[in-house]
């Protein structure tokens, strides 16, 4: 091949392929040399002298790559709508005009996924830069494998239009955080330690799977474009909802566990917006109005309504930072759960859907794309809150206001957003959350407004409790936020202040076409119909 048909070729490639296949390829040449140096360097007892800096720049490059390569496709996608890639004869091919070929591949890349592969790139870019100059904790070559294979399982979910690819990129997800949580057994005892946790996980991912493979073999087809149009409720089809369905409400629901690292912590929090987003995908994308789910929707609220009285009675007993961070991050995702039983109950008619159906859509997209930079802010704050100093953590001496004023700073603007007070952008979320339920049931929305002025409170209560209130003596100087973290909490409070700032663009350009997206199938099919693809 010529070097003119492979430039040709390469430029050809979607972008969407070129930001997965970069971190992977790159994770897969980390793990293949660190296992040829344990293999063969090491028992032959060869010195090898590691250079890390050459991982630490190509990691940082590949990771600002993957910012600019979403955005873009992300601009591509609001300027044109819903893009088409497939491989045909003649390569990559970014739309089905002119193009009646056989296709080989297709990729969706919908107004949804676009939106939250950018948020997501955006703060994955500051966890790993506050990953390499954290001098207290060195990134490891291991430790930069494990990042790499993160961002590709969770850019591939956003990326995903089937059901079998959203297997796929869940798993290496799941590889990639558990490499990152729990370290690589070295001898069979440090396996069985974790035998349990590889289990459960793979045990997830298997349901998933069995579910994905039940419409695959009913229908011939994995796409949720074309399956959301086959779909009539029959049983075998409410069983693969409920195996779809399961084990990514165990990933979003669960807490995840405490990790001093806060650059990990961010990751984490990846993996429970990816499995949200699956859910959704699954909810309104593949099912919708489907004969047979008419009772989910109040199950969804009735749990989320007992997981908010939980969380609630929790952040009153505790101010343990750790604790609070749980409380308050699960405070968003039960309101998101109520949104998402509120909005799939909507879809079932039209009158539902122009009264309050579209509008809680919104609203639980519009918290789930601030719930990665709002936990990440509250994990940074939290870690710095939780490192020790004379055998107390620092959150336990108290009057830390002028000790740390950043991090104060943070945790109270943490708290306007989580609440929805004005200006901040968690208020026009409010919004979309209030007049939803007051439509759908004016006492559903009086107990989500009465829990809000009460996690208010107890917000504040913490706070003040932290910050200003005396209980043990710390010398002046005793603490600094290190210079990692400033940074990082600088990153999110740039999209706080342009989210706040420009809500008309934000909500418009950005978050009405994702609503669309998942809503708008039948035009999809129209086109896939009229180039004659099955």
């Amino acid at each position: 091949m010529s070097f003119t048909n492979l430039s040709h070729y390469m430029f050809s490639i979607p972008m969407p392929f070129i930001s997965l296949i970069i971190p992977f390829s790159a994770s897969l040449l980390i793990f293949a040399q660190r296992i040829y140096r344990r293999a063969i360097i090491l028992k032959k007892g060869i010195a090898v002298t590691r250079d890390k800096k050459i991982i630490r720049v190509a990691l940082f490059a590949i990771f600002l790559l993957n910012l600019i390569l979403t955005f873009i496709i992300l601009l591509h996608v609001r300027t044109e709508g819903t893009s088409f890639y497939m491989l045909s004869s003649n390569g990559w091919v970014r739309t089905l005009s002119g193009e009646n070929q056989k296709i080989h591949a297709l990729i969706q890349v919908d107004a949804l996924g676009a939106l939250s592969a950018v948020v997501m790139a955006f703060m994955a870019l500051g966890s790993v830069l506050t990953s390499l100059i954290n001098k207290a904790q060195p990134l490891s070559p291991t430790k930069a494998g494990f990042f790499l294979l993160t961002l590709c399982g969770v850019q591939g979910v956003f990326y995903s239009n089937g059901l079998i690819a959203l297997s796929i990129f869940m798993l290496l997800t799941q590889i990639g955080i558990t490499g990152l949580f729990i370290p690589i057994p070295s001898n069979t005892k440090e396996f069985k330690e974790c035998f349990w946790y590889y289990s459960s996980r793979f045990l997830i991912l298997g349901l998933f799977f069995a579910g994905a493979m039940i419409l695959y073999v009913t229908f011939n087809t994995d796409s949720i474009v074309i399956l959301s149009n086959l779909i009539t409720g029959t049983t075998n089809e409410i069983v693969a909802f409920v195996f779809l369905l399961v084990p990514m409400f165990f990933l979003f629901i669960k807490h995840s566990p405490y990790i001093e690292d806060t650059s990990c912590r961010c990751f984490f929090r990846m993996m429970s917006q990816s499995a949200f987003f699956v859910i959704i995908k699954i909810v309104f994308s593949l099912y919708g109005p489907t004969p047979g789910l008419d009772k989910i929707p109040m199950l969804f609220i009735f749990l989320g309504l007992i997981d908010l009285l939980l969380v609630l009675l929790s952040t009153g007993r505790s101010y343990d930072p750790a604790i609070f961070t749980e409380n308050m991050e699960q405070y968003l995702k039960t309101i998101m759960l109520i949104l998402l039983g509120v909005g799939m109950n909507g879809v079932c008619s039209a009158d539902n859907m122009s009264r309050y159906g579209f509008i809680a859509i919104e609203g639980m997209i519009s918290i789930w794309i601030i719930y990665l930079p709002f936990s990440v802010t509250l994990s940074i704050i939290c870690v710095n809150l939780k490192r020790k100093y004379d055998n107390f953590e620092l959150w336990q001496y108290g009057s830390l206001f002028n000790k740390v004023p950043i991090t104060s700073i943070a945790l109270f603007l943490t708290i306007c957003v989580m609440t929805g007070l004005p200006p901040f952008t968690g208020y026009v979320s409010k919004q979309f959350l209030y007049r939803a339920t007051n439509n759908y049931s004016p006492f559903l929305m009086l107990i989500l407004f009465t829990s809000s002025l009460i996690m208010l409170m107890l917000s504040l209560r913490f706070f003040a409790y932290i910050f200003f209130q005396k209980r043990i003596f710390i010398s002046k100087g005793i603490h600094k936020t290190g210079i990692a973290l400033k940074f990082y909490l600088s990153m999110i409070f740039l999209f706080f202040i342009f989210s706040t700032s420009f809500p008309g663009l934000f909500f418009n350009n950005y978050l009405a076409p994702s609503v669309d997206s998942l809503l708008n199938h039948g035009q999809d099919i129209k086109i896939l119909n009229q180039e004659g693809l099955k």
